[in-house]
C-alpha cells in the first residue's frame, strides 16, 4: 500500500510522524504565515478571538467540513504515541461507521471505529483537558484532520499521543472499468484487478461440478445462480489471492463497497488440461448497494491457475 495517496476529490497533505517518536510533527500546510501550530498554555484556548489558536483553528476546520467534507468516505488513521505502529480503516457512510478494518493480520491495539468528527471531537477534549504542546494539520479545502499531536504534561514521559489520517477516499458513485488491467487467475473463476489493488472485477463458479471445472459448454446469461460477479472497491483486495499461506504482518484485504453484476454475458473460450482458462465479459452492468447502475467496459479475461486451490 502506498501510505501517502490522495483521494481523487480530497487533496490532503499528510504529516509522517512515527510511531513511537518524541518529538511532535512540524505543520506544513494550511496556516497564515509566521504561525505555528505548536502552542503552550494553561487556559481554554477556545475563549480567545485569536484565529491562530487551537480551539479557533478547530472550529474553522469544523465549520469548512460541514460546508465541503465527504458524506461517503474511507478513512485510514495510524495513532502517533508510544505503541506499535498500526493503521485502521473506517468506512462511513451518512455519517456511521459501517466498516472498520486493520490492514494487517497481526493487529494489536484497537483505537475504535471513528468517523472524521470523531477525531474533531478528540481533538476538542485534548484542548479542554489542557496540554503543554498541540500541534493541529487541517486540509485547507475541507477542513480533514491531516494530522493531531498533544504532548499533555512536559513533566511526564509517553503520554504523547495522536492521530494521522494516511488517507480520506471518497467512496464513487460510478466504476472506471478500464482500470481492471491485471489478471488474479485462481480457481474456477477470473479476477481482474487495478494497479493499486483498490478496484477488483471477481468471477466465481458456485458449482465445481465434477471437479473438473463448472459447465461451460454455452455463454453464461448474468445474473446465473450458478456465478457470482461482482465489482469490489477496497484496499490491499490481492493481497494473499491463491494462497493458503499468511504472514501475519502481509496486509489483509479491506472490501468498502460490492457492486453486484446484473447483467452481462459471460463467455469462457478456453479450458487447458495444465490448468489455463480464457474468457470475457461482455455487456454488463453493476449495481451499487444504493441502487446506482453503470455500464462496464468488454473486458478479456484469463486464468493461468484453473482449479487452483479447490477441493
Amino acid at each position: 500500500m502506498n501510505p501517502r495517496r490522495f483521494a481523487p476529490l480530497v487533496a490532503i497533505v499528510i504529516l509522517a510522524a512515527a510511531c513511537g517518536g518524541t518529538q511532535p510533527p512540524t505543520e506544513v500546510s494550511g496556516e497564515p504565515p509566521g504561525t505555528t501550530a505548536a502552542t503552550t498554555t494553561t487556559t481554554d484556548p477556545t475563549t480567545t478571538l485569536d484565529p491562530a489558536s487551537p480551539g479557533a483553528r478547530l472550529a474553522a476546520a469544523r465549520d469548512r467540513w460541514a460546508v465541503n467534507g465527504l458524506q461517503a468516505y474511507s478513512m485510514e488513521t495510524r495513532e502517533s504515541c508510544f505503541c506499535r505502529p498500526e493503521t485502521w480503516i473506517d468506512t462511513v457512510i451518512d455519517g456511521a461507521v459501517v466498516s472498520h478494518d486493520p490492514t494487517s493480520h497481526d493487529a494489536f491495539f484497537d483505537p475504535g471505529a471513528r468517523t472524521m468528527e470523531d477525531l474533531f471531537d478528540e481533538i476538542e477534549a485534548a484542548i479542554t483537558e489542557g496540554y503543554a504542546t498541540i500541534d493541529l494539520e487541517f486540509d485547507p479545502n475541507t477542513g480533514a484532520v491531516v494530522s493531531w499531536w498533544v504532548d499533555v504534561s512536559e513533566m511526564m514521559a509517553d503520554e504523547e499521543h495522536g492521530v494521522d489520517v494516511i488517507s480520506l477516499d471518497p467512496i464513487p458513485d460510478s466504476i472506471d472499468s478500464s482500470l481492471l488491467t491485471i489478471d488474479y487467475g485462481c480457481g474456477f473463476g477470473f479476477a481482474k484487478g487495478s494497479v493499486d489493488q483498490r478496484l477488483a472485477l471477481r468471477i466465481r463458479s458456485n458449482d465445481f461440478g465434477s471437479g473438473s471445472g463448472p459447465d461451460v459448454a454455452v455463454p453464461i446469461t448474468l445474473p446465473d445462480p450458478g456465478w457470482t460477479v461482482e465489482v469490489v472497491n477496497g484496499t490491499n483486495l490481492f493481497s494473499n489471492w491463491c494462497s493458503d499461506v499468511i504472514q501475519p504482518s502481509d496486509p489483509s484485504p479491506v472490501t468498502i463497497q460490492t457492486w453486484a453484476v446484473i447483467g452481462g454475458t459471460l463467455t469462457i473460450d478456453e479450458q487447458s488440461p495444465d490448468g489455463f482458462a480464457t474468457g470475457s465479459l461482455t455487456g454488463a452492468i453493476a449495481e451499487s448497494p444504493t441502487g446506482i447502475r453503470v455500464d462496464l467496459d468488454d473486458i478479456e479475461l484469463s486464468n493461468d491457475c484453473w482449479g487452483c486451490l479447490v477441493a
